[in-house]
């Protein structure tokens, strides 16, 4: 259902019925330590609720997901698709401008307009419902641990869902915008593929 990379390991991993964040943990546990996978250089994610167009849809002649690698063979480290979020009232899950090299949280991911159909657009965060990220980046304890604490969970998660506050304010995140802040700190690079078109089911 998905036009892939020719004679190259794909495995599809499925987590269910976890909290988004927690998933997503789990995922790069077992991507880290599973030796099946040392030589994956390349994880891509789909949440339950996003739809990925057809492979012959005439809008996307090289598919969904091709066009993710050439984002990446552009110097990114992770590129994802263009999705909008639910609501009659919609806004593109594009956030933040790295040219505006805003120190303040509150300016860093505020909400992209100012690109074209088409565009490669680089930024400070997006959605993971349909993203290809390098899988090195997650060895990189700057963004989190696999190692988990007396009680079982992860120590320092590479993802969270949050609502807490900290010395800037309210931080109220989702998995993804928690994860993508600690990456632009790093300075690894994120963009969306405004080509290929997501769908979000509310």
């Amino acid at each position: 259902h998905l036009i892939k990379p020719m004679n190259v390991p794909f495995y599809e991993m499925p987590i269910i019925g976890k909290e988004v964040g927690e998933a997503y943990n789990l995922a790069i546990e077992q991507l880290l330590t599973n030796p099946g996978f040392k030589n994956m250089k390349y994880m891509l994610t789909l949440e339950y609720d996003n739809i990925i167009p057809a492979p012959h849809a005439t809008q996307l002649p090289k598919g969904a997901l091709m066009p993710l690698y050439e984002g990446i063979n552009k110097g990114f480290d992770a590129v994802g698709g263009l999705y909008w979020t639910k609501g009659d009232y919609s806004l593109p899950l594009i956030y933040g401008d790295p040219k505006e090299k805003r120190d303040a949280k509150a300016g860093r991911f505020k909400v992209r307009n100012d690109w074209k159909p088409g565009d490669l657009v680089e930024t400070n965060g997006m959605g993971m419902g349909w993203t290809l990220f390098k899988i090195d980046i997650f060895r990189d304890e700057r963004l989190g641990s696999i190692k988990r604490g007396k009680d079982g969970n992860f120590a320092k998660p590479f993802f969270k869902t949050t609502n807490e506050m900290d010395k800037d304010g309210l931080k109220s995140y989702t998995q993804d915008l928690f994860f993508f802040e600690k990456f632009r700190e790093a300075g690894y690079r994120c963009a969306v593929d405004t080509r290929v078109k997501i769908g979000h089911l509310d």
